[in-house]
């Protein structure tokens, strides 16, 4: 059976790291995969919240041009999607920005240096995080499946136990 194709949202304004993305993805993805570019975060939000392309996986640059801080483009994109994972990109320096989106929830973060590196740690990113949003889709299923369980047992207990009560001998 073939593996279906990723399609990955781009969301960088630097012409270099634009091209090393995708020559990195180019040389090092077997799976076959679809990127969708765009350089600001206005357009990016609209493809997001309007589901105008179907997006598996986001390569975010917190750099962008047309947006406030790299914390509020990560929070801004964080709250248009749903259940896709983010991959952001920062400089080496940005330590405690990548420990701030980590912890919002990003997929993982790479360095911009990264791209340039003869292994790229992005295929790896790419394919753990999509592995790692599969795991956590089925786990939220499998918890909504024995929540409704559990509350259709105890509306049947409820239940059976309202109708059956006894009388009091007089």
């Amino acid at each position: 059976m073939a593996t279906p194709k990723i399609h990955i949202l781009l969301i960088d304004d630097c012409e270099i790291d634009i091209s090393a993305i995708r020559q990195q993805l180019d040389d090092t993805m077997t799976d076959a995969f679809e990127i969708f570019h765009l350089k600001e975060l206005s357009g990016s939000l609209d493809i997001l919240r309007n589901k105008k392309v179907r997006v598996d996986v986001i390569l975010l640059d917190l750099g962008l041009i047309d947006a406030r801080t790299p914390k509020e483009i990560f929070k801004t994109v964080e709250a248009a999607i749903n259940s896709i994972p983010i991959i952001v990109i920062t400089g080496k320096e940005e330590h405690e920005l990548a420990l701030f989106v980590i912890n919002g929830g990003a997929a993982d973060n790479l360095h911009r240096g990264d791209f340039a590196e003869p292994y790229s740690k992005l295929k790896d990113a790419i394919t753990f995080s999509l592995a790692r949003c599969a795991l956590l889709k089925e786990a939220r299923t499998n918890r909504d499946n024995a929540i409704e369980i559990k509350n259709q047992l105890m509306s049947y207990v409820s239940g059976a136990y309202s109708g059956n009560k006894t009388s009091k001998p007089d």
